[in-house]
């Protein structure tokens, strides 16, 4: 033993003083193994997609429990159009089981809707934010008003289609509707079934007069997205020819089309006179919007000769993501003519089911991959341009292709293949003409973290510091197991006492390797709990000092910590004070 060493053992034996710790025992490992649970769910984070008013969609949160102690779980309450059932969870979760957490969307109204369930544990807090969209059936019907012209009674006269598009997020069924009165013929013809998002149907109509006459009817038809009415009109003669024009369609609806782009349809004039022409034409825009998105180009010039058509070629370029309408009054020596139009700027919106995930960890009760279900709830095909993800998740499998159209869903599935120990985080992303579409992803367990410092920092030959070393669990839910670190003081120090560690350190095994080394281990660390261990050290040297060890886990080994302690070395005065007190005892 050191001179040093041995004065201060003498003195605190003089003094009656005892040194903290320096008769105790190493404490025993408990007989039982320290137990906890640890909690790690998926998805994070859930998108219902686009769902019907009145309908409820499903979806499922599966929790595990990765430690070794029942989970029990509390909270997450959410309101409507939102609910969830805990049923499976209840009781609480044994070691290494799971349990499901269902979460429905019955919307009430029209619109996005978002909510956060969020509640506690015995392992820590839980958070699953919740997102949707309320979707009433929408259909787009063009044209709305069909004018068959001027003809002989017993003539031919073109069949009108009319185009019923579903441009919803949801189904479309329940057409009904009585066939159309005569002269007129026709119905819902290919329309009596169930459109889906982004699919058409067509209804063809004719005209079949049998005396002479002006005919005008309304037709009306109703579905699960509401009532609509296509205008029909007609006019014969008989024996001698006629007069007049005529104009088809006179109500348009464009539909969704996307932002930027342009479409066209054609109006078609006819000038049913033998003889007289169709003059003085004039175009006004009556729409409350003075920056309309529609256009014209016509080639009726100034005069549409007797018997003769012109064309009118409207046109529609939407410049934001809104709906259009406007009236197209065109004025000529026949009379006024009012052309309706509508359209409604699109976009593709492309929703993941799952826009954050969590992987877990590997091997821990899980499935080697998730899959993530891309769904376009927009009103225009989205241009895909592929798939990227960060390092250590890697897309397995994918059946996304170049195009997604409206109402349409791909997959794609997610691996979690880390490099190393700790907790990742990253992106995968859809890649689109425009924004991509993000899953924030995560996976591993975060490693412990590991301080240290001695407390003081300066101390002289003999003196005594106290060696402080906290290890933290840096995760909010998740447990580290196995927590511990192989202490070793420099030449020059040793341990007054054996190490001390606070509660939150569990039930750990302390041993103690000589004066100058200690060993903790089977700590068990809660989340964001700290373990506090600390050794009481004497300085039988000068001179500068650093320590350094790494914490340990079941989840992978913290960072390296240090330590740095300076010791000054002793004066000849201090010499002289203790060694004669010594060598005068009454023992010598």
């Amino acid at each position: 033993m050191s001179v040093w060493r041995w004065l201060t053992v003498w003195l605190a034996v003089v003094l009656g003083v005892g040194l903290a710790g320096s008769a105790a025992a190493a404490p025993e490992r408990a007989s039982d193994e320290a137990t906890a649970p640890s909690l790690w769910l998926s998805p994070l984070e859930i998108h219902f997609g686009s769902v019907a008013v009145g309908s409820t969609a499903s979806r499922v949160v599966t929790v595990h429990n990765m430690g070794n102690a029942t989970l029990q779980l509390s909270g997450g309450e959410v309101e409507a159009p939102f609910a969830v059932t805990m049923d499976g969870c209840a009781g609480g979760v044994p070691g290494g089981g799971s349990c499901e957490i269902v979460y429905s969307f019955r919307p009430r109204t029209k619109g996005d809707a978002a909510a956060t369930s969020s509640g506690d544990s015995n392992a820590g807090p839980w958070r699953v934010a919740l997102h949707a969209r309320g979707a009433a059936p929408e259909l787009q019907i063009s044209p709305l008003s069909l004018d068959f012209g001027r003809g002989p009674v017993g003539g031919v006269f073109p069949a009108q289609v009319v185009t019923v598009t579903n441009i919803g997020g949801v189904p479309v069924g329940n057409f009904r509707a009585d066939p159309v009165a005569p002269p007129f013929t026709g119905g819902l013809g290919g329309c009596g079934g169930t459109l889906q998002p982004g699919q058409s149907c067509a209804m063809t109509f004719d005209f079949a007069p049998e005396i002479a006459g002006v005919f005008r009817k309304e037709w009306a038809a109703s579905s699960d997205a509401g009532p609509f009415v296509i205008t029909m009109q007609g006019r014969t003669y008989s024996g001698i020819s006629g007069t007049g024009q005529g104009v088809t369609p006179r109500a348009i609806d464009f539909g969704p089309v996307l932002v930027g782009n342009t479409v066209r349809q054609t109006v078609v004039f006819r000038n049913f006179d033998p003889a007289i022409p169709i003059v003085n034409w004039t175009y006004e825009w009556i729409s409350d919007d003075p920056a309309i998105d529609f256009d014209f180009r016509e080639t009726c010039g100034d005069v549409l000769a007797p018997l003769e058509e012109c064309e009118l070629s409207i046109s529609y370029r939407p410049r934001a993501v809104t709906p259009d309408q406007a009236v197209l009054n065109i004025l000529n020596s026949q009379g006024i003519i009012d052309v309706a139009l509508w359209g409604q700027g699109a976009g593709p919106d492309i929703v993941v089911d799952a826009p954050a995930i969590d992987m877990g960890a590997p091997g821990v009760g899980r499935s080697a991959e998730q899959t993530l279900r891309f769904t376009n709830i927009g009103r225009a095909n989205a241009t895909l341009l592929g798939l990227q993800s960060a390092t250590a998740f890697a897309v397995t499998d994918s059946d996304c292709g170049e195009t997604l159209a409206p109402g349409a869903a791909c997959t794609a599935s997610v691996r979690f293949e880390p490099h190393g120990y700790g907790r990742y985080s990253g992106l995968v992303e859809l890649l689109t003409d425009r924004a991509p579409v993000a899953v924030q992803v995560y996976g591993g367990i975060g490693l412990p973290q590991l301080a240290a410092q001695f407390s003081p920092a300066s101390i002289t030959q003999g003196g005594q510091t106290t060696l402080s070393l906290t290890i933290g669990n840096p995760n909010i839910a998740q447990t580290l197991f196995d927590v511990g670190l192989e202490g070793q003081l420099p030449g020059g120090l040793e341990m007054a006492a054996p190490p001390r560690f606070s509660p939150q350190c569990g039930d750990p095994t302390v041993v103690e390797r000589g004066v100058a080394g200690f060993a903790v281990t089977d700590a068990t660390l809660k989340a964001g709990q700290t373990c506090a261990i600390e050794v009481d050290v004497i300085a039988d040297l000068s001179g500068p000092f650093r320590f350094s060890a790494t914490a340990a886990s079941h989840a992978g080994p913290s960072n390296p910590a240090s330590a740095d302690l300076l010791v000054e070395h002793a004066t000849d005065l201090t010499l002289r004070t203790y060694i004669p007190s010594v060598l005068n005892s009454p023992d010598n």
